[in-house]
């Protein structure tokens, strides 16, 4: 038989999520696992059609071949019935919205989702299915969302259950029956419970966080308790509140917070329970209230996140400028560092602030030469590191201040702008209201946490190096971030193989002890507070210092400061590579998202995160080309108009060979170059490598060849590398005169010796295919002649150029088959038969290449023979 279940104590939740879930399975039956609550008991009674429900003493387990479990997957919530999860003959389907725990039930079936209520997620299985549902079936459904999401109102509310409420209310939902079961009178026994709770409850303040734990006792079991957690918090003016009750014998622990900070479904798992982050509960047996309280105060401690503080979202290092500096030193910085109010300070303490209106009024007086000390605000407000951000936000609110110093003492230590409280503001209305989607390859928009991510997605060697990289960090004591690509493309579900990390410290002291401990080599590079690791040999780390950059003009080099996480991804070229993961502690895994790379990523554009960003390196549009076409992006239509601004400035015309040089290599090695080169074009952007460069269909026809002979390449001969990226640089340059390619080379500034093979190449290749005209009718020795000795990427470009396809067998038998063909006999051998060494040795040995290469010997013995016919020993 199948059966339907659910957990122990059973609400109306888990109640609709079971009489949905026999619409996906009617021949189901509906088993409790344990008891329900009073109101459900009720329920039940009142409307029987519901039923038939069943207990797990009247079911036969071994009679099961399949158990749907909705509303929990922790095998310690379904009683007796766990004991099927281990038999390999019943297969399980699991239907939950709780958040992941480590000992879940693992199903043969599993949808997953965390929305505010089971009956949602039910609903939607139904809906997708073209299934519908009776008016007692809606009702009993929209039940359950208004009880598990608090009349729509709790934290882990999802636009989702609000959807599935409406269209239960269309599907003919009684609100009248929901209202008359969803407010839930108390009893006198729940009244008397209440007041012992109250009488009984103790405060805790742990990392800032201020907890409540409430005790009571009843002689046996008494349902609702969640109704009574919630009534102490309201009446209470609680954040968190924890509930240890003894029934009997078994004790229920019941949490509930309004907390950001704590994780209560985490801590009810230290106990066998589990629920959400808002709201858990567990049943437990063999310990005491006490014993429980005293486990519960130690699972807090190590849980419970400390509140955020000014130091948490302040921007640091600080700009600070000192007094004595004038009006339009200050206007400088401010440009320099885009900002626009500097704290001042006099010997690094802080005496107040002076923003651009009051400094551009200044100049516009002819004041631009004149010491700040004259025209700061010395009214100034500032906030202590570590003031808490309730703090931060009223000081900034009540007094419309546009940027909070954050001082250590009176020591300028970071500021606080408009954006980083309108970052916080946003930040906590997301996860308040945000849910993770289970669909494994839908990006997760607004996932403020993707540990479980990377725990998916890299392998177990990155796992490993990541865990090793924290400790570090905590150890020094210095945030370290994971940044770039490989965030990217972990938000995109692909293998990246690049490892950058960013350290808020002192990057190079962070390599030195992460080689130390891995036994690696490492380079440091002082000047940029750099590192470089590599691991085995293989792989390669690099770390760096948050820093800051700008530029003197344009299409120059940075220069280069010290700077916060944020000034650090400030500088990247794209907001969709402007992303860092928090990888060490209390905020570990946290995704950090300044500016927009998320929806960017959703959306598939390509977007620079300022104007002038391609004023300061033009290179980056040749980074969007590249980036668009390997991603099946499009780069956005501001960032498109700053490009042809950039294009109409000729400003490209000021960047380096060696630098175009680099995007251009870049460029070759994607796995699809020539959809970039086209694109490259469309924006006027391959010109400027040489002004002959174009994509023709010539070009598109030899790039396509190249590719099929490439991939025969790798077939034949796997373990021989060659580098694709030159042949497709060679195809580029076949398609100019040869008095042109110079040029080329020089614009790229190209070294010497790649400036000499790149000629030889071109003019080798072309020489190939002029004598391949006669090679299908010459021999075997002769091909050998022409081919012995070229590198095998000139044979590879060769094939790909020749339009004709004997030649290319010609060739391709020349590579694998021909160009190893040696004789046996070897220079000691012809000694030891008493030859003197000489240039006799030379015309044996050609003797014996033609022989072998014409088919008229095969062997050592025949070899040996044909010397002596033809050169007799002494």
């Amino acid at each position: 038989m199948d059966i339907i279940t659910t957990h122990i104590s059973a609400d109306f939740d888990a109640l609709a999520a079971m009489v949905l879930a026999r619409k996906l399975y009617p021949e189901a039956r509906l088993v409790f696992a344990g008891s329900q609550e009073r109101n459900v008991r009720d329920f039940i009674q009142r409307f029987s059609d519901l039923g038939p429900f069943h207990k797990t003493k009247d079911i036969e387990l071994e009679q099961v071949t399949r158990l749907i479990i909705v509303d929990t997957r922790q095998p310690g919530r379904i009683g007796e019935l766990a004991k099927l999860v281990e038999d390999r003959r019943c297969v399980v389907h699991v239907f939950d919205h709780h958040p992941p725990q480590p000992d879940d039930i693992t199903g043969d079936r599993e949808v997953c989702k965390e929305y505010g209520a089971c009956a949602t997620l039910m609903w939607e299985l139904i809906r997708h299915a073209g299934l519908g549902v009776g008016p007692m079936e809606a009702t009993l459904g929209a039940l359950g969302i208004y009880e598990d999401t608090g009349l729509l109102t709790f934290s882990g509310t999802t636009p989702a259950d609000l959807r599935a409420a409406a269209d239960l209310l269309d599907a003919g939902a009684d609100l009248t029956i929901v209202s008359d079961f969803a407010k839930k009178e108390m009893t006198g026994e729940q009244v008397a419970l209440l007041g012992q709770l109250i009488q009984n409850s103790e405060e805790f303040d742990l990392n800032g966080n201020r907890i409540v734990i409430a005790m009571g006792a009843v002689d046996s079991y008494l349902g609702d308790m969640s109704m009574l957690v919630h009534k102490l918090i309201d009446m209470e003016h609680l954040s968190t509140c924890f509930a240890i009750t003894q029934m009997g014998d078994r004790v229920l622990l019941v949490g509930r917070t309004r907390s950001d900070q704590v994780n209560v479904g985490r801590v009810a798992a230290e106990f066998g329970g589990g629920g959400h982050h808002t709201a858990s509960s567990a049943n437990i047996r063999n310990m005491t209230p006490a014993e429980i309280k005293l486990r519960l105060l130690q699972v807090l401690r190590d849980t419970v996140l400390p509140l955020k503080t000014a130091g948490d979202i302040m921007t640091s290092p600080v700009r600070a400028i000192e007094c004595a500096l004038t009006i339009s030193d200050a206007v400088e910085m401010m440009n320099r560092y885009g900002i626009n109010a500097l704290p001042v300070a006099r010997n690094e303490l802080l005496i107040g602030t002076i923003t651009r209106q009051v400094c551009d009024k200044a100049i516009q007086h002819g004041l631009g030469a004149r010491p700040l000390e004259g025209y700061i605000s010395t009214d100034v407000y500032y906030i202590q590191r570590d003031a808490d951000v309730m703090a931060v936000k009223n000081l900034m609110m009540d007094n419309r201040l546009h940027f909070l110093p954050v001082v250590s003492g009176r020591e300028v230590v970071g500021v606080i702008s408009r954006m980083d409280l309108l970052r916080l503001f946003h930040d906590e209305a997301l996860e308040q209201s945000v849910y993770q989607s289970a669909r494994r390859r839908e990006i997760p928009t607004f996932q403020k946490n993707v540990l479980s991510l990377m725990n998916e997605h890299f392998p177990r060697e990155i796992r490993d190096l990541l865990d090793l990289a924290a400790g570090i960090g905590d150890d020094l004591d210095v945030p370290v971030f994971l940044v770039g690509g490989i965030v990217r493309d972990l938000l995109l579900r692909r293998d990246n193989a690049d490892f950058d990390l960013v350290v808020e410290g002192d990057g190079i002291a962070f390599g030195l002890e992460l080689a130390k401990r891995t036994n690696s080599k490492i380079n440091t590079h002082k000047k940029f507070g750099t590192a470089t690791l590599r691991l085995d040999g293989q792989r390669k780390v690099d770390i760096a210092t948050t820093r800051m950059e700008y530029y003197p003009r344009p299409g120059a080099l940075p220069l280069i400061e010290a700077g916060s996480i944020k000034q650090d991804l400030a500088r990247r070229d794209f907001t969709i590579n402007a992303l860092a993961v928090r990888i060490n502690g209390r905020e570990r895994g946290r995704l950090i998202d300044f500016f927009g790379g998320q929806k960017d990523i959703k959306d598939g554009v390509i977007r620079v995160l300022h104007g002038l960003s391609f004023v300061e390196d033009p290179t980056r549009a040749f980074r969007a080309a590249r980036f668009e076409q390997r991603f099946g992006f499009a780069i956005g239509k501001q960032t498109r108009n700053f490009i042809d601004t950039a294009v109409s400035m000729n400003l490209f015309e000021n960047l380096s060979g060696h630098r175009l040089f680099a995007e251009l290599r870049l460029i070759l090695g994607e796995e699809r170059p020539l959809p970039v080169l086209k694109r490259l074009e469309e924006l006027r952007l391959l010109g400027f490598l040489h002004r002959q460069l174009r994509v023709t269909p010539e070009t598109e026809q030899l790039l396509g060849e190249l590719t099929r002979v490439l991939s025969w390449h790798r077939l034949q001969f796997h373990e021989e590398r060659v580098q694709a990226w030159w042949l497709t640089f060679l195809a580029l340059a076949d398609q100019l005169p040869e008095h042109h390619v110079p040029e080329l080379a020089q614009r790229l500034e190209l070294p010497r010796w790649m400036r000499t093979q790149l000629l030889d190449s071109y003019l080798t290749a072309r020489k190939i295919l002029i004598q391949s005209t006669h090679l299908q009718r010459i021999r075997d020795e002769d091909i050998y002649i022409v081919l012995h000795g070229l590198d095998v990427d000139v044979i590879l470009f060769a094939m790909a150029r020749s339009g004709r396809e004997d030649v290319k067998r010609k060739l391709a038998y020349y590579l694998t088959h021909l160009r190893h063909v040696q004789p046996e006999i070897t220079g000691h051998d012809l000694i030891g038969m008493g030859y003197e060494p000489g240039p006799l040795f030379g015309e044996i040995k050609t003797e014996l290449l033609k022989a072998r290469l014409a088919g008229r010997v095969n062997s050592r013995q025949e070899e040996l023979a044909l010397i002596r016919e033809k050169f007799p020993p002494p």
